[in-house]
């Protein structure tokens, strides 16, 4: 990512304390096609509990947990996941059952 400051900060240079106002992909890594809802159970670690919480899917994904807090809003929004209750201030999710059919959450592919 290649980062872009307005100069606005309070050193003598205005670098210091200055105001991000952009970021701009400098690479592609790698691409990921995604042709059904279904297909969003991959985003889910294998080594996770029957029933798991955000922090539980942050270490099996090795991902900070604000990260893993988004990925599994979407990962509930599409239907990969599901919430079944609480376990003290966490959410507790498990798999969904893609021959139930719970995995129906509508994707915008491109054609």
């Amino acid at each position: 990512m290649e980062e872009y400051r307005y100069l606005n900060g309070w050193s003598e240079d205005k670098k210091k304390g200055s105001t991000r106002y952009d970021r701009v992909p400098v690479d592609i890594i790698e691409e990921i096609y995604i042709s059904s809802a279904a297909e969003y159970i991959k985003f889910v670690p294998a080594g996770l509990n029957a029933q798991f919480t955000s922090k539980d899917y942050k270490n099996a994904a090795h991902t900070s947990l604000h990260i893993s807090q988004t990925a599994l809003n979407i990962l509930t929004d599409v239907g990969a996941v599901v919430r079944v209750g609480k376990q003290g201030r966490s959410y507790l999710y498990k798999r969904a059952n893609p021959a139930s059919g719970a995995c129906t959450g509508s994707i915008n592919t491109p054609t």
